[in-house]
């Protein structure tokens, strides 16, 4: 299978130099095992515990543009905690099923839940838009487009505006 198309989110720096990975900790600042993050803004943190392997531990974890949102942790939108979104070279990041680690990053945003969002938003819409057009892609490669239109869908998929898109 051809993988140029698959998008990554834990890769992708939408034409800067970092992913952001939107992540929470305690409203003190802290995380687990008592580890202190910074409080303010373009302060930077590198993980003592850093390994290389693509699993839990050994990093600081969070999710890439807030992609897989919840999984391995579930979110606390209490005020009890602080919402974070770091950004981290690409080279420091392994991804962990759905979540992903980082060893070094610069904190870019601190503050609410629905704010984080709003901060990354306008990116990950954009990684969204990626994964759609990977999407097209893989399944003209598999010759799915013209399978779907010789079976009578060409129609309903140029009324639903959809022709375009496979």
């Amino acid at each position: 299978m051809n993988n140029d198309n698959i998008f990554t989110p834990y890769e992708w720096t939408n034409g800067g130099t970092e992913v952001m990975i939107l992540r929470f900790s305690n409203k003190d600042g802290t995380g687990h095992g008592g580890f202190q993050h910074p409080m303010n803004v373009g302060g930077t943190i590198t993980a003592p515990d850093w390994n290389e392997s693509s699993e839990c531990g050994g990093g600081i974890h969070g999710w890439a543009w807030g992609h897989a949102f919840g999984d391995g942790k579930e979110p606390d939108y209490s005020h009890d905690v602080i919402w974070q979104v770091y950004g981290a070279l690409p080279n420091d990041i392994r991804k962990i099923d759905g979540k992903c680690k980082f060893r070094t990053g610069t904190l870019r945003f601190a503050g609410t839940w629905d704010k984080a969002i709003g901060f990354i938003r306008p990116y990950s819409m954009d990684t969204t838009r990626l994964q759609r057009r990977g999407f097209r892609d893989r399944l003209q490669r598999r010759g799915f487009r013209d399978r779907l239109q010789g079976r009578g869908f060409r129609d309903r998929l140029q009324r639903r505006g959809f022709r375009d898109r496979l």
